[in-house]
Parts: structure tokens; sequence; C-alpha cells
């Protein structure tokens, strides 16, 4: 079906303008972006999408810098895995593009063709969304 299509259609041009920044970023699995390192391939980012009649979002991670170790104590295993994975543990499996901020903000700006900021979005509405339910530690940890 041509939702199959949306994950490359996205993820494809990241890869690439990552790889561009500097580090060897492909496509893996359904949804992910990896590096391929001398210890193996391994998942820097995570990817998902959710779909409504008339809108398709389209969100994910992008690890840069993030404590590693941190990991297997806040996430369990999970219950399907990509082939790739290899039963890994989170540590083992996981790595930090290590690019920085500006070179990633630069690589997705590049990969979506995103040349201006934009000023004009629901400000207050999202501030009344962060005050009301996801600034709320009942929200955030509901899990």
């Amino acid at each position: 079906p041509a939702i199959d299509a949306v994950h490359p259609a996205t993820l494809d041009p990241l890869a690439a303008a990552l790889t561009a920044a500097g580090r060897p970023v492909s496509r893996q699995g359904t949804s992910d972006l990896a590096v391929t390192l001398p210890e193996g391939t391994r998942k820097v980012s995570g990817n998902a999408l959710r779909v409504r009649r008339r809108a398709v979002l389209y969100h994910g991670t992008l690890l840069d810098n993030f404590p590693l170790e941190l990991i297997g104590t806040l996430l369990r295993h999970p219950p399907r895995e990509p082939a790739y994975r290899q039963r890994r543990s989170h540590e083992a499996f996981l790595a930090n593009l290590a690019l920085g901020r500006d070179q990633i903000d630069a690589a997705v700006r590049a990969a979506f063709e995103a040349e201006r900021d934009e000023h004009d979005w629901p400000r207050q509405q999202a501030e009344t969304l962060v005050a009301s339910r996801y600034g709320q530690r009942s929200w955030t940890e509901r899990l």
C-alpha cells in the first residue's frame, strides 16, 4: 500500500543528509536509521507515523549525545526487534551520532528543504497543552 512508501520517502533523504554531514547513516529495519561501526550496525534513530484520514504525523528521535548506559535502566528489551538488532542489549545496539546540534539541524533542514523558520504557529495552544497535559508528571510518568 501507499503507506509503506512513507518511511523510505522520509528516512532516505535524512540518511543521505546525515551521511553528507559526516556519519555513514542508512535505513535499517522498518523505520530506523543506523550507523555502521567496526563493532556492527547500531541504531541512531527510531521513527514512527500516525495516520489519520486527512493527515500523517511522522516523528522520531536522533541520538546525538545521549547517555546510552541509562537506556537499559529506562526501557525494557522490546518484545519484537528487527533482525539487525541480533538480540543485543540497548547499550550494545544503540549509538550516538556525535555530530552536534548545529550539524544535525542543518542535515534535517537539507533533507526536507526547510529553508526558513516558521514564526506563525499556534504558540498559545502549545503552551496550554504543555501546562495542562504534556508538562505534567501525571502525563509523562503515566506508564
